[in-house]
């Protein structure tokens, strides 16, 4: 029985390697007002940079998509590879968030 479960978490020490997190950034903007079918009227974007952390493939995504709540404005968007922004780390990813989001609208706090 130890042999098993030795054996189990070998494999998911495996498979928790080869899942690497991904640190994107994005921007908070409108999209197209004309791709409304029921006939809602598009939200504008606060302009804020935001920031995700995920272990999703962006190539790939789920059914659903991978959704970005703006942390400003609460807005939510479809994230892909078009529309975001790539980093190494999280250290970087936040240091990115911050520099731009003082050039476009100062500091929030």
């Amino acid at each position: 029985m130890r042999g098993r479960r030795q054996k189990g978490r070998e494999n998911m020490e495996e498979i928790q390697t080869e899942i690497e997190r991904k640190y994107v950034t994005w921007i908070c903007e409108g999209g197209d007002p004309r791709m409304r079918p029921r006939g809602k009227a598009m939200t504008t974007g606060c302009g804020m940079t935001n920031y995700k952390v995920s272990k999703q493939t962006f190539e790939r995504p789920p059914k659903g998509g991978i959704k970005g709540l703006c942390r400003h404005c609460g807005r939510k968007r479809n994230l892909n590879p078009g529309n975001v922004r790539f980093h190494e780390s999280k250290e970087a990813m936040i240091h990115h968030v911050e520099i731009v989001n003082f050039q476009t609208q100062g500091w929030d706090e």
